[in-house]
């Protein structure tokens, strides 16, 4: 499978055993678009389209591109898990943590958001 668009078509077909349209409709895109890629007719499918799919389908997006690598990417925890293995930890700090932003008036929430998102997006780099 040495392109994108033979790569998308056997995840479609033989790992998920899903249609063009079912793909479509859980991702947002058009049973036309897909088709168009699995064709090999655009080489380029866009970020938007490729998050999509992996975010649906749990798919590794390294395999999607270049055939390296698993096809599915490893499970990661959901938020509530995240949040669930924080309270029942031994970090008394992060359960404080928690419970204080869970009590936290709006306002003052409010004020401390760009910090928090600042907070975040160092996160997300790494």
């Amino acid at each position: 499978m040495d392109t994108f668009g033979k790569r998308l078509r056997h995840l479609r077909k033989n790992v998920l055993k899903t249609t063009q349209d079912e793909m479509a409709e859980k991702i947002g895109f058009s049973d036309g678009y897909i088709s168009k890629i699995e064709k090999d007719k655009s080489n380029n499918p866009t970020d938007r389209f490729l998050n999509a799919l992996c975010h649906a389908y749990a798919i590794n997006k390294e395999w999607l591109l270049t055939g390296e690598g698993p096809i599915f990417a490893e499970a990661q925890p959901t938020d509530m898990e995240k949040l669930e293995a924080i309270m029942s930890g031994k970090s008394e700090v992060k359960k404080n943590f928690i419970r204080a932003l869970a009590d936290m008036p709006e306002a003052l929430l409010d004020e401390m958001l760009p910090y928090l998102r600042k907070a975040v997006a160092e996160l997300d780099r790494r």
